[in-house]
């Protein structure tokens, strides 16, 4: 009883929403083009699973989403690294970062609009900016919270560059990465 009470109450708003939405459509007699009502909404939908381009059309953006983070994860991760690693590359772009990082992915648009029009280089490159930033950056913060004595103690016992780099500087890191990627990837 108390998971149908709390599903009820989260539903609410929605619910809201949806009635709000009914009522100013035909309340201000909105033009269906424009503002199109919940039948015409449902209808479409029905269409839409019913002859397959729904899934397609799901598909095509999630392989979107997919080419955007991955291309954005693998530059990222290793500028977010070489930051970290590197205090004159640090202090050199952590300043562009930072404000790149807290600029939302939906600011990107007029200027993916001009570059690549509208398509799919205009989505995969919008995607690949709000991850990039927020990883990159996430990634610095995680390798220099690594502290100098465990770097130095994994080189005495022998690691070379890749080692420390690979058993220490990443594993150490990656809450930082994940943190990261659920920012951009939202």
């Amino acid at each position: 009883m108390r998971r149908l009470a709390s599903a009820a109450l989260f539903s609410l708003p929605l619910l809201a929403l949806v009635l709000l939405w009914a009522i100013v459509v035909r309340a201000f007699d909105v033009n269906p083009r424009v503002f199109p009502g919940i039948g015409a909404v449902v209808q479409a939908g029905i269409e839409a699973v019913a002859d397959g381009s729904l899934l397609r059309h799901v598909a095509a953006s999630m392989w979107r989403v997919f080419v955007g983070t991955l291309i954005g994860l693998a530059l990222a991760i290793p500028c977010g690294v070489a930051m970290g690693v590197s205090p004159a590359i640090s202090a050199f772009f952590t300043p562009v970062f930072r404000f790149f990082s807290v600029l939302a992915g939906i600011a990107w648009i007029p200027i993916a609009t001009l570059w690549f029009g509208y398509g799919f280089g205009a989505i995969v490159f919008v995607i690949f900016n709000a991850v990039f930033f927020v990883v990159a950056y996430n990634t610095l913060l995680g390798v220099a919270s690594i502290p100098m004595p465990l770097r130095n103690a994994a080189a005495s016992l022998g690691a070379g560059r890749w080692q420390i780099l690979t058993e220490v500087l990443l594993p150490g890191a990656l809450p930082n990465i994940v943190t990261g990627v659920r920012t951009g990837a939202g």
